[in-house]
């Protein structure tokens, strides 16, 4: 997430345009971490953890690459679109 941070910083749109990744990003890590807390409870509770933070660590990663691209053609796109 924090790799992501200077291409958001650059360009207001742009991290409203991301506004929705970046928030189903932090609320991945949170749950993840609340996940791995509670791990430590129960074996059954561990294997949760385990397969959730598999799960959505790769869409976190994922996100947040396509994020630091900077690539704000989209929003060029979308300007085109309504005629702005």
């Amino acid at each position: 997430i924090n790799e992501s941070l200077p291409a958001l910083m650059k360009d207001p749109q742009y991290a409203l345009l991301n506004a929705k990744r970046v928030s189903q990003m932090v609320i991945d890590v949170l749950v993840s971490a609340e996940l791995l807390i509670q791990g430590g409870l129960s074996e059954e509770k561990e294997a949760l953890a385990t397969v959730f933070v598999n799960r959505h660590m790769l869409n976190v990663e994922r996100s947040a690459k396509r994020i630091a691209t900077g690539d704000a053609s989209r929003i060029q796109r979308y300007d085109r679109i309504l005629g702005l």
